[in-house]
């Protein structure tokens, strides 16, 4: 009996796939194109990219609390310090800086951009 050989027809697009899954997980690791980053590389390439990166993958593994409405607390300070606990929780672990119209447009942006 003859032995049929192994069916190669989808090789090719099987090793692109390989080659296009690696370029991928190289980009995200590096934080830049895979075609920028050094040959033979074994770190990133910069430091902040990795922090920043992780910042954000445990932001998006947090589901989404809803935001903060002051007629929902009694009391002002209460509305306030819930207000920072959100916008650092969901904004990166930033703080609420600057007097109290700037605060409320950043906690107005976060929340906008979020929802």
């Amino acid at each position: 009996p003859r032995e049929e050989a192994p069916d190669d027809s989808d090789a090719y697009e099987l090793d692109q796939e390989r080659a296009l899954e690696l370029q991928g997980r190289i980009s995200l690791f590096y934080g830049r194109p895979w075609d920028e980053v050094p040959r033979g590389a074994t770190v990133p390439v910069t430091c902040e990219w990795t922090i920043a990166s992780f910042s954000r993958q445990q932001q998006m593994q947090r589901p989404l609390s809803p935001a903060p409405v002051a007629t929902d607390f009694d009391i002002e300070d209460k509305f306030l310090q819930e207000r920072a606990r959100w916008f650092r929780d969901h904004g990166g672990g930033g703080e609420l800086e600057g007097s109290t119209r700037k605060q409320n447009e950043a906690f107005q942006r976060l929340k906008d951009r979020l929802f």
